[in-house]
């Protein structure tokens, strides 16, 4: 405590600017719920260079988002949505590059063909280098561009004047002052309650979306699994992996294959990679699992490692699915042989087979917004278990059903069955998922998934080797 006669110079005005900055940044370190697990840590990036941008549409006309060419000559625009535009109220989520320029266009009513006015209006925006930016285009066409850091920005500002307001009414900026220890604490205790309650506000806004997220998630599950044609979710990002196949006596083979992206947060992700199973794996599959018999009364099969290792083909498979592991957990020590001979570790492969129905009697009465009111329930599963990093699907139905698919609520992703088609689910994750002591964090987005009916699924679970 200062003595109540000392004098003290007031802390520059930048230096509480950034204090107060990062606890607006960071207001829930202490206890991030389900939805602020996913806010934090690291971006993970295919480019350096990439960024997010959402552009909000509160211009109140239809507007479209096009990128700006400047390589050509002339220059050129390309849509971002077909040329559909995003309506009043919408939004539009583009991942683009820093330096880049969009072009915001008014679109003509698609009733009238008109414009708002009679020049249909235009302004050009430049991602930068912060995350998560957005662009607000408001009635008047004007569009503003910010970000977290930018809005962090402006919300520790006008909360310190307030304070110096308050507390030193007659000290301008409070820079190059003499102030008695009352003032200073007043200002702080009056920052340090200001801050008390943005938390406050925060986290109740925090815990309200989260709360409605897994409401409205759960609740559109039977849509998800059996609406015939339900678009597979965009993805959010594309990568590629290259495996090298050093098998052979006299070269090295490398393949190349493209990762599709549709759930990427810092502690869990979801991508698929089409043509990842070959013809003969998924023979060699499905022989094995005419030759097994149901575990359970789920029609489940399982296949143990003994079983998998001793077959040339399925090996292979397992082979690259553990090289491909490498790259997707980050984790170099990720080994197959370990895998295959940790304790408690003994099942390689499940099998999943569905028969099941698709949308009932088309003629029955079904109750007001329940249009499936005859329909299969879906195969839900819940990872409770500390120790699953990540559950791999494959999909080899030759000719799979409309319906079929994995459906992850909590992330809205939707994946549709495909010959050859391999589906990564990072359920948890850590900084240094090599180190079995370090622990594993869930953010509650990959936790749960549903087997839609009408389709077969193979799965295996990659899990941190015991240590017991």
């Amino acid at each position: 405590m200062i003595a109540s006669n000392a004098k003290k110079s007031l802390p520059p005005l930048t230096a509480l600017i950034v204090l107060v900055m990062m606890a607006v940044l960071v207001p829930l370190v202490a206890g991030p719920s389900q939805a602020d697990a996913a806010a934090l840590g690291k971006r993970r990036h295919e480019q350096p260079t990439q960024r997010n941008l959402q552009i909000k549409n509160k211009s109140g006309v239809r507007v479209d988002a096009l990128w700006i060419n400047r390589f050509a000559n002339p220059v050129t625009f390309h849509s971002n949505s077909n040329d559909e535009g995003t309506p009043y109220g919408g939004e539009q989520n583009i991942l683009s590059y820093i330096g880049h320029e969009f072009e915001l266009r008014e679109l003509p009513s698609k009733k009238s063909g008109k414009c708002k006015f009679e020049t249909c209006r235009k302004t050009q925006i430049k991602v930068n280098g912060q995350e998560d930016q957005v662009v607000i285009l408001d009635k008047n066409f004007i569009a503003t561009h910010t970000d977290r850091w930018r809005d962090a920005q402006i919300e520790a500002k006008e909360l310190v004047s307030r304070c110096r307001a308050a507390t030193l009414p007659n000290h301008g900026d409070g820079e190059g002052y003499d102030v008695t220890s009352e003032k200073v604490e007043a200002l702080a205790g009056c920052i340090h309650q200001s801050l008390n309650a943005t938390l406050v506000t925060k986290q109740e806004e925090h815990d309200f979306q989260s709360s409605l997220r897994a409401t409205m998630a759960d609740k559109f599950v039977p849509y998800a699994c059996n609406t015939p044609r339900l678009n597979m979710s965009d993805e959010v990002m594309n990568q590629t992996w290259k495996y090298k196949d050093a098998s052979s006596l006299y070269r090295t083979k490398t393949t190349t294959y493209q990762l599709k992206v549709y759930h990427d947060r810092p502690y869990s992700q979801i991508f698929a990679i089409d043509e990842f199973i070959t013809p003969e794996e998924c023979q060699a599959l499905s022989e094995m699992e005419v030759r097994s018999k149901p575990h359970d009364a789920n029609n489940k099969h399982m296949l143990s490692w003994k079983e998998v290792l001793g077959n040339a083909i399925l090996s292979e498979l397992m082979k690259r699915i553990y090289d491909l592991g490498k790259m997707a957990l980050e984790w170099d020590g990720l080994s197959m042989k370990a895998a295959s001979t940790a304790p408690g570790n003994e099942v390689a492969l499940e099998f999943n087979r569905d028969e099941g129905a698709g949308n009932g009697d088309e003629n029955e009465m079904c109750p007001p917004y329940s249009p499936f009111c005859n329909i299969k329930e879906t195969k839900k599963t819940t990872i409770h278990e500390p120790r699953d990093l990540s559950h791999v699907f494959m999909f080899c139905d030759k000719e799979p059903k409309e319906n079929g698919g994995i459906h992850f609520p909590q992330a809205a992703v939707h994946v549709h069955p495909k010959h050859g088609r391999l589906v990564w689910a990072e359920i948890q994750g850590s900084d240094d998922v090599g180190n079995p002591d370090l622990a594993i964090v869930s953010d509650g987005f990959v936790q749960e998934y549903h087997f839609c009916p009408n389709h077969t699924i193979y799965t295996h679970r990659l899990v941190i080797p015991s240590s017991n």
